[in-house]
């Protein structure tokens, strides 16, 4: 980073997330972070209060103008004052530019962490699906059917090799994919990482097809989820951070191997959150902070394990 560039906050710190100034008054902590350095703060729009900030002494005006300095220098370098509207036909070409997909695709599938394959199900070659049935389900809070009937119509467009199965008992492999959803227990506890009815995952359906089939199960990992209650019964776990399901499918198919690291630790259990210090990241917490599954195999900040793919 350039010595001059600007430093962005994360979203909603002076007001939905303020953790660890929970008793500052919000012009109390644009002056903390003023003087943190920081120079923009994301999703707020409104400038009063930290011109409160300013006026009422907290903070040097010295620093507001240095902020602006920084932005008003990047706008002037991209050219925003000369020529502020964007070419939409242009903007247009690049987005549809196959070229541009195939980019966006491989860094989709280059995300994608293997976490555990001791059972050796992945990936599921075209002699495995051949002599078998796969069963397939979404499980998350809201649309899960018709999200499910999306991954099944996928599957069936673009391979048809693989024969699927509504009826679980006479399967022979499972793909779940756990989607869990964002959910604030309160302000003061923040966001919960249980999976559960909050969140939208029903364990039980989860260690239900386990129990039933062997079960490649995929956690869509945009938290630190707490996975033990799901994690140990499956056969294969992957981590996926929102991509496409064209990517997951690669990756469970052995069309690509798997690359990505995990860029989160995921907790044990809950109590080792709750006694977290919150001021260091998961990776630099106690040995007992981080989830290890009956391999021993700790899933930490850079974790991920991979496969050939199939030739």
């Amino acid at each position: 980073m350039r010595s001059r560039d600007p430093v962005n906050t994360d979203s909603g710190i002076m007001t939905s997330t303020p953790w660890g100034v929970e008793d500052l008054t919000v012009p109390q902590r644009y002056a903390k972070a003023l003087n943190a350095g920081s120079n923009l703060f994301s999703v707020t729009g409104d400038p009063a209060l930290l011109v409160q900030a300013v006026t009422s002494g907290l903070a040097p005006e010295s620093k507001l103008t240095e902020s602006a300095q920084m932005l008003l220098t990047e706008l002037f370098r991209v050219g925003a004052f000369e020529n502020p509207y964007v070419d939409s036909d242009r903007a247009q070409a690049i987005a549809t530019d196959p070229a541009s997909q195939a980019r966006a695709d491989d860094a989709n599938r280059k995300s994608v962490v293997l976490l555990r394959n001791d059972r050796g199900l992945l990936p599921l070659t075209d002699g495995k699906v051949r002599s078998g049935k796969l069963f397939v389900e979404v499980v998350t809070k809201t649309g899960a059917a018709a999200q499910t009937e999306a991954l099944k119509a996928l599957i069936r467009k673009t391979d048809p090799s693989v024969v699927l199965t509504d009826n679980l008992d006479e399967a022979t492999n499972a793909l779940v994919w756990a989607r869990p959803n964002t959910f604030t227990v309160s302000d003061a506890e923040g966001q919960s990482l249980e999976l559960n009815a909050d969140t939208g995952i029903d364990v039980a359906r989860i260690k239900a097809i386990e129990a039933a089939v062997p079960t490649a199960l995929a956690v869509n990992l945009t938290n630190p989820w707490i996975i033990k209650d799901i994690e140990a019964g499956a056969a294969a776990v992957l981590g996926t951070f929102d991509v496409k399901s064209e990517a997951l499918l690669d990756i469970v198919r052995g069309r690509f191997a798997p690359t990505g690291k995990l860029p989160i630790t995921l907790p044990a259990v809950k109590h080792a959150v709750d006694i977290s210090k919150p001021d260091v990241p998961g990776y630099d917490e106690g040995p007992g902070y981080v989830y290890r599954d009956h391999n021993g195999t700790a899933y930490g900040f850079g974790y991920g394990a991979s496969y050939r793919t199939v030739r």
